[in-house]
C-alpha cells in the first residue's frame, strides 16, 4: 500500500487529530514514513534514535544486495568473455541484471532495520490495525513502502512525579520510599528488593478504550498457583471500557461483591507489598495508581504496620493492644453510652448518672437521634476538611471543631458528653486508618441498634458480625485467622508480636507452598 493511503486512514482514524504527526523520508533507497502522536511522544528520541540511522542507510548498505551484485558482476565478466560476440545475449543479461535489481531492492527483512535503529526495543507489527494500536499506547511507527514492513518503536515519555514517602503510610522508621503512578517505576522498587529468579510478573492489558497495563506480580514456589491462576483468570475476564486507578481491578477481584468488607490489601510502600509477597501473597501492580493491590488479604493485616517491623517486640504488641482497642472505642462505644442512658441506667454509678441526665435535660432529641446529629456534625467536617483548601485547612478545623462544638451544646442541640462520646469514637477510628469506612458502617448500625434493642441487640449484633466473619473465606485465606481458626503457628505475629528470628516459618493462614523462612545452619 503507498504511504500516503495509509497516512490519510490514519488521519480518519485519530479523527484529524492536530497532535497525529508524520515525517517523510529515504532510507535504504526507499520511501519511508514515521508515524507518531507528538504529545507523548520523545521527539528528542525519535531524531537520534530512529530518523538519523535510518536515513544515513542507503541500498548498498544491504548485505544480501551487496552478495547479489558481486555475484552478478562475476558472472557478467564470464559471460561477456565468453559471449563477446553476441549482443543479443548482452542485452538479454543487461536486461535479467535490471530484474535482479530490481528484486534486490525489495529484499528488505525486518532484522536489518532492526540492527539499524538504536532504540532498546524493536518490534513488528503485523498489519495497520496492530500500528493503530501501538501509536495509540505512545509508540513510533516507521513504515517502509516498497517492503511493506511496520516496524514499532516505543518513544512514549509522561511526566512524573518524583519516589517520596506517600501520606497514607508515613514512619518514623524504617523505608521511606512510595509507589508513584508509573507502573514501571513500581516495578523497579519491588525488583530491586527481590533479586532473585523466582519473581515473575505476568502483563496484562485491561480496557478496551485505555488499555491499562496491568502487572500480576508474585514469588514462584512460595505463592499458591491456584491464587496465582484464579487472579489471572479474573483479570481476562473483565470486560470495560477503562482502568483509572487499582480500585476497579479490585472491584473485579473480590469473592464477596456485595459486602462491604475489605478484601484486597492495598500499599504505598514497596517494604510492605514485598513483606506480604514474602509470605506468599499476589501483588497487583496497575499503570496510573500509587496502590499496589495484594491477595488474598485477612482481617489482621490492617491491625499491623510496617513500622511494626523496625521496633522493639513490648512496644509493637503494646501499640497493636491500642489498636484493638480503638476498633472497639469506635464501634460499640456510641451505642452503650445509648443503652445505658435509655435502658440502663440503674447500672451507672450515681454521680456520673446525673451528669448524663443533667447534660441531656433540655435536649429536645431522643439519645439515638441526638448521637445520629453529631454523627452528621462530624462527617460533614471529615469531608469538608478533606476538600479544603490547605491554606484555610487549619482555621477552618479550629472553626468547626470548637465554634460549631460549643454552639451546639450552648443551643441544646447535643449535649456535652454526647459530644465528647462521638469526638473519642471518630478520633479511634483512625487508629486503623484502612478500615474507617467499613467500621463507620459499624458504628452506625450498632448505635441504632443499642438505641432499639440495649445492650442485648449490641452482643446479638457482634455474635452475627463475628460468625458471618469466620465463614468469610477470601481466596482461601480465613478472613479471621489466625484466631478464628485458631492457628498457633501464626499467633506469633498477631497481637502479640515476637521477635523476627523467631518467624521461621510462613503464616498458614495464608496458602503458600514453602512454608519455611529461617534456614538454619545448626546441627
Amino acid at each position: 500500500m503507498k504511504i500516503d493511503k495509509l497516512t490519510k486512514q490514519l488521519k480518519t482514524h485519530f479523527q484529524n487529530n492536530n497532535e497525529f504527526k508524520t515525517r517523510n523520508f529515504i532510507s535504504f533507497s526507499e520511501p519511508c514514513v514515521l508515524w507518531f502522536l507528538e504529545s507523548i511522544a520523545n521527539e528528542e528520541f525519535l531524531s537520534s534514535e530512529i530518523i538519523k540511522p535510518l536515513t544515513e542507510q542507503t541500498e548498498e548498505n544491504l548485505p544480501s544486495s551487496q552478495n547479489n551484485n558481486q555475484n552478478e558482476n562475476n558472472q557478467n565478466s564470464l559471460e561477456s568473455k565468453q559471449n563477446s560476440s553476441s549482443a543479443k545475449i548482452q542485452q538479454s543479461f543487461s536486461l535479467q541484471q535490471e530484474e535482479s535489481t530490481k528484486q534486490n531492492s525489495s529484499t528488505l527483512t525486518f532484522e536489518q532495520i532492526e540492527s539499524v535503529i538504536t532504540g532498546a526495543s524493536v518490534n513488528k507489527c503485523q498489519n495497520l490495525n496492530t500500528a493503530k494500536e501501538k501509536l495509540a499506547v505512545g509508540s513510533g511507527i516507521v513504515f517502509f513502502e516498497k517492503s511493506q514492513l511496520f516496524v514499532e518503536v516505543p518513544v512514549k515519555i509522561v511526566p512524573r512525579r518524583a519516589i517520596v514517602e506517600p501520606p497514607t503510610n508515613s514512619v518514623v522508621r524504617g523505608p521511606r520510599e512510595g509507589f508513584i503512578e508509573d507502573y514501571k517505576t513500581n516495578i523497579s522498587l519491588i525488583r530491586a528488593r527481590l533479586t532473585t529468579n523466582k519473581l515473575k510478573m505476568i502483563e496484562l492489558d485491561v480496557g478496551d478504550l485505555t488499555k491499562t497495563k496491568v502487572c500480576v506480580t508474585y514469588l514462584k514456589d512460595i505463592a499458591s498457583p491456584d491464587v496465582v491462576n484464579s487472579i489471572i483468570k479474573k483479570i481476562k475476564k473483565i470486560k470495560i471500557d477503562g482502568i483509572i486507578d487499582s480500585y476497579y481491578i479490585e472491584s473485579f477481584l473480590s469473592e464477596h461483591p456485595k459486602s462491604f468488607f475489605k478484601q484486597c490489601g492495598s500499599a504505598e510502600k514497596p517494604d510492605i507489598v514485598v513483606a506480604k509477597m514474602l509470605e506468599g501473597r499476589v501483588a497487583i501492580i496497575v499503570d496510573g495508581s500509587p496502590f499496589v493491590l495484594t491477595l488474598p488479604f485477612i482481617l489482621i493485616e490492617d491491625l499491623q504496620s510496617s513500622e511494626d517491623y523496625y521496633d522493639t517486640n513490648i512496644k509493637v504488641s503494646f501499640i497493636r493492644f491500642l489498636r484493638v482497642l480503638g476498633v472497639l472505642i469506635a464501634t460499640i462505644m456510641p451505642g452503650i453510652y445509648i443503652s445505658f442512658q435509655v435502658y440502663h441506667y440503674k447500672a451507672l454509678p450515681l454521680k456520673f448518672l446525673v451528669t448524663v441526665l443533667n447534660a441531656a435535660y433540655n435536649i429536645p432529641f431522643a439519645p439515638v437521634a441526638e448521637v445520629l446529629f453529631a454523627f452528621l456534625l462530624f462527617e460533614i467536617l471529615y469531608e469538608a476538611s478533606v476538600r479544603i483548601p490547605k491554606g484555610l485547612g487549619s482555621s477552618f478545623n479550629i472553626i468547626g471543631a470548637l465554634i460549631l462544638g460549643d454552639t451546639a451544646v450552648q443551643s441544646n442541640l447535643a449535649s456535652a458528653p454526647t459530644i465528647m462520646v462521638v469526638a473519642v469514637s471518630s478520633i479511634a477510628l483512625y487508629l486503623v486508618p484502612d478500615q474507617t469506612s467499613v467500621l463507620r458502617m459499624i458504628r452506625i448500625t450498632l448505635t441504632i441498634i443499642g438505641g432499639v434493642m440495649g445492650i442485648i441487640g449490641i452482643v446479638l449484633g457482634l455474635l452475627f458480625l463475628v460468625t458471618y466473619l469466620c465463614d468469610f473465606d477470601n481466596y482461601g485465606a480465613a478472613y479471621l485467622g489466625p484466631y478464628a481458626p485458631r492457628i498457633k503457628g501464626d499467633l506469633k505475629d498477631a497481637i502479640i508480636k515476637k521477635s523476627v528470628g523467631k518467624m521461621k516459618t510462613r503464616p498458614r493462614s495464608i496458602p503458600n507452598i514453602d512454608r519455611n523462612r529461617v534456614h538454619s545452619n545448626e546441627k
